[in-house]
């Protein structure tokens, strides 16, 4: 009952969080019967909730445990279907724990549930698919060898600008596969069976996860993952496809694109643009500093909850990866305060005074998020009509998608 409360709750904060959410191969989720969701793990908590939010199963998932510690947070954990895996670093003499871990993913599997796993065992804020760790491989394993049918999902989370407001959110699930493909195997010989296992693993997180795989390079091939979002829409298969061609590529073919983005790159950072600005023909309408003016105004009653989750994220958190599951979730806990706190003053005033607060407050949100998108459209197209050689620009755009259009899948 929990996560249906959760997802209820999530759904108009993720909404409101990102301009754009895009699912794919939700098709691919078995509708019932035991599955591991194999997860890439780039935005912390934050991962765990999208998926669970948008995956139409109730789902289990594997966290790491030193956010147990607080008798609280764990309470709330486990309402949340986590489960503690411990790690080296917390502690040697804690490892012994996970047996108990295991089992409980064993009991999860044989009802029919699902359990999700981070199998690349790190949280880091990147475009790229890492080396996974053995923990997937060796849970699914140990189950399938009862004979049982195991169906392991691919799921890919994607974050073009993971930590800007209003930005996008990609999220694919991969063809499944049976892990009883690999009893036999593993009867024979674990390790290999094991080494096989996340080879196929790894293929199929490789057509769901944005995978950028040149470090040297890493801010062209973002802005490249910008330019193809932009030009063909948020369809994962052929932004994967296309970005994974063009690295695919001969030496100077790469060399070519990469030189030309840096170009392109150097461009929009001197006239403070984003490519997201030579997506339409339209023209600044002078409204920008009204707008401006207008979102900054028109939401007060917003802006309380707003500040109070930033400050409290500014103060707190130091790594990226944490940046926005906590802010997110500072946010959505001050906001239902905030609501608590008006939806009493409308008691106070009385049942019109309570509709009037309330009403106003949903109002004004939703305006403002019109708005605030209005504004940072026409603030580039405002820094776009400063260009002095816009042409030039243009065509250096268009070179670029030319050199990487491959044939759409």
């Amino acid at each position: 009952m929990f996560h249906v409360i959760l997802k209820f709750l999530l759904r108009p904060v993720f909404w409101v969080y990102y301009r754009r959410i895009t699912l794919s191969g939700l098709e691919n989720v078995p509708t019932s019967g035991p599955a591991i969701l194999a997860c890439n793990h780039p935005n912390s908590f934050l991962d765990a909730l999208l998926v669970g939010t948008y995956c139409p199963r109730k789902i289990h998932f594997l966290a790491r445990s030193d956010v147990f510690r607080s008798p609280l947070a764990a309470w709330l954990l486990r309402q949340m279907s986590m489960i503690p895996v411990y790690r080296l670093q917390e502690g040697a003499e804690n490892l012994d724990r996970n047996q108990d871990t295991f089992r409980r993913c064993y009991e999860i599997l044989e009802q029919g549930e699902v359990v999700l796993i981070f199998s690349e065992g790190l949280c880091i804020q990147e475009m790229r698919l890492r080396t996974l760790k053995k923990g997937t491989a060796r849970i699914a394993m140990e189950f399938a060898k009862t004979g049982a049918s195991l169906k392991i999902v691919s799921v890919g989370n994607n974050y073009p600008n993971a930590t800007k407001f209003r930005e996008e959110y990609l999220l694919g699930f991969g063809v499944p596969f049976d892990a009883n493909e690999y009893t036999e195997l593993y009867n024979e010989n674990n390790a290999k069976a094991i080494t096989a296992f996340n080879k196929t693993l790894s293929e199929k997180l490789s057509a769901v996860v944005i995978d950028i795989r040149d470090k040297a390079h890493e801010k062209e091939y973002e802005l490249l993952v910008d330019m193809l979002i932009n030009h063909h829409g948020p369809a994962l298969p052929t932004l994967i496809f296309t970005l994974n061609d063009i690295q695919e590529k001969t030496v100077d073919d790469r060399t070519k694109v990469v030189n030309e983005l840096k170009t392109y790159r150097h461009e929009l950072a001197k006239y403070k643009l984003r490519d997201f600005a030579f997506i339409t023909e339209e023209t600044s309408s002078g409204t920008y500093r009204f707008l401006q003016l207008a979102t900054m105004i028109l939401p007060f009653t917003h802006q309380v909850p707003i500040q109070l989750a930033r400050a409290l994220t500014t103060r707190t958190v130091k790594s990226k990866e944490f940046y926005d599951s906590v802010l997110l979730g500072a946010s959505m806990i001050f906001g239902w305060l905030w609501m608590i706190i008006l939806t009493g003053v409308g008691l106070a005033v009385g049942p019109k005074g309570l509709i009037a607060i309330l009403s106003f407050h949903l109002l004004t949100g939703l305006i403002s998020l019109r708005l605030l998108d209005e504004m940072h459209l026409q603030k580039l197209l405002l820094n776009r009509s400063k260009v002095p050689d816009l042409s030039k620009v243009q065509q250096l755009r268009r070179s670029i998608l030319s050199d990487v259009a491959t044939t759409k899948i």
